[in-house]
């Protein structure tokens, strides 16, 4: 389904197919046909008045709003307490998933409406639709990552570009997140590693190539030593100069604390010359930056391969490997030093983050690198309202559907309070968000929620 243009009367319930998600569909209707542009994290009087949901943070507590009993948030009288965010029942969570979520679909109506002028318009033309690998997953316009190579006929990536702020530091960090490529798009992504990486910089892989019969991922890296180097040469020569590069593998180990198999993987130009493509706004904003701006033969970028396999599709790690998706991240940024500390001026260079649409997996584990260097820094020590729901909301900004489902959204809390329970002190909280065959455990998803789920809707091959 393509995005309709009569910018005269949009409503949400004219969004495309990507805009409803299930049950969140008869949702749609709710939406005024006049909404008006959104505001960073400022939900819409309409949509408060409507679902009742719990105020971002910085607001009365959810138990306050609506009378529901809150998980306890300490132990003995006078000891330390968890913040009010972190003592929130299920129903109050999921009540937050459900704003989130219809935040979305008004982002979505506002660039149907609005069009280019609006952050959340996207290109639906089949020059960028074919690029992607469902039919539901686009990238806002605004922050697309635009490829420098291959520009001449198609600049087109499913990539976005990331940045968030530590509310503690000030200091920014910056993350891509994108798809799992199909067999044609593998040359993109190394291309796109190339511009926008420092050498010795880092991709992190969160899904296995093949899923429960289906293709999550093409296997776009050489596996192993027995066949080590893959060549890309350009597709359409006759249209553009011509590019050539190989990529090599130089080692491959095995993390066992992170269950990641990391590869050390070489990127060679073989052949053609490259100038990097720079965000429209470069020249305003310097925090992006190209690591490429001119490529010539001969120069070559050492990349961080890191592939994380105990991670299903739609849902969330569990037991022993919740623990290694956390030593994931630990030694994603080690690894990402590196590569910051030799960049020119020590530019950060982003973390290349994807699983097979780039939005569930792909923006949890961002999520967790934010939340869990800001507990580290004791931001949320005392009670910062609630930033888990503020950061979901400015990742969804930036990228659509990041941090998918509701056991995604949970999991993040969970993982929250898990670490400040331990930093502050304070006696396990058992139950909370934990799963259980209890009527309030983390359940199973049945056939009828895995059937509805957004990001699979494949692209049609042509």
């Amino acid at each position: 389904m393509v995005f309709k243009r009569d910018h005269s009367n949009v409503t949400a319930s004219e969004s495309p197919k990507m805009a409803v998600d299930g049950a969140a569909a008869a949702d749609d209707d709710d939406n005024s046909s006049d909404s008006k542009k959104l505001r960073p994290s400022s939900p819409s009087p309409d949509q408060q008045q409507q679902q009742q949901p719990e105020s971002p943070a910085g607001s009365s507590s959810p138990s306050e709003q609506d009378g529901i009993s809150s998980s306890t948030g300490g132990g003995a009288a006078g000891g330390p307490e968890l913040p009010e965010f972190l003592t929130q029942d299920r129903n109050s969570i999921n009540k937050k998933f459900k704003l989130l979520e219809a935040r979305q679909r008004e982002r979505i109506a506002d660039g149907i409406k609005n069009g280019a002028a609006s952050p959340f318009f996207v290109d639906d033309r089949e020059h960028a639709t074919s690029r992607n690998r469902y039919a539901n997953i686009y990238v806002w316009d605004s922050t697309r990552v635009k490829l420098g190579i291959d520009a001449a006929d198609n600049d087109y990536i499913n990539a976005s570009r990331i940045s968030l702020q530590s509310p503690s530091t000030g200091e920014e960090k910056r993350y891509v997140a994108t798809q799992g490529p199909k067999q044609d798009q593998a040359r993109h992504l190394w291309l796109m590693a190339l511009e926008q990486l420092a050498d010795n910089g880092v991709i992190v892989m969160l899904t296995r190539t093949f899923e429960m019969g289906r293709e999550k991922c093409f296997e776009y890296f050489p596996l192993d030593m027995d066949t080590p180097t893959r060549r890309f040469d350009r597709s359409s020569p006759d249209i553009v100069d011509p590019f050539k590069f190989e990529v090599t593998l130089l080692e491959c180990t095995y993390d066992e604390e992170a269950r990641t198999e990391v590869r050390k993987i070489e990127i060679k130009v073989l052949e053609g010359t490259h100038t990097a493509a720079l965000p429209a706004d470069a020249e305003a904003d310097d925090t992006h930056h190209t690591f490429a701006p001119e490529l010539k033969p001969g120069d070559t970028k050492i990349i961080h391969h890191l592939l994380f396999k105990g991670w299903p599709d739609w849902n969330v790690p569990e037991g022993s490997d919740s623990d290694a998706l956390l030593k994931l991240v630990e030694l994603a940024n080690r690894k990402n030093e590196a590569a910051t500390a030799a960049s020119p001026n020590g530019t950060p260079s982003p973390l290349i983050v994807h699983c097979s649409a780039g939005v569930g997996r792909s923006g949890t584990f961002i999520a967790l690198d934010h939340l869990l260097t800001e507990i580290e820094r004791g931001t949320y020590d005392a009670d910062p309202g609630d930033p888990i729901y503020e950061l979901v909301d400015r990742l969804r900004e930036q990228r659509m559907y990041m941090v998918q489902s509701e056991s995604q959204y949970e999991y993040l809390y969970r993982i929250v309070r898990e670490k400040l329970e331990t930093r502050l002190g304070v006696p396990p909280g058992g139950a909370f968000l934990s799963p259980a065959s209890t009527p309030g455990g983390l359940r199973t998803p049945s056939l009828r929620t895995l059937s509805r789920k957004p990001s699979l809707e494949p692209v049609p091959a042509k």
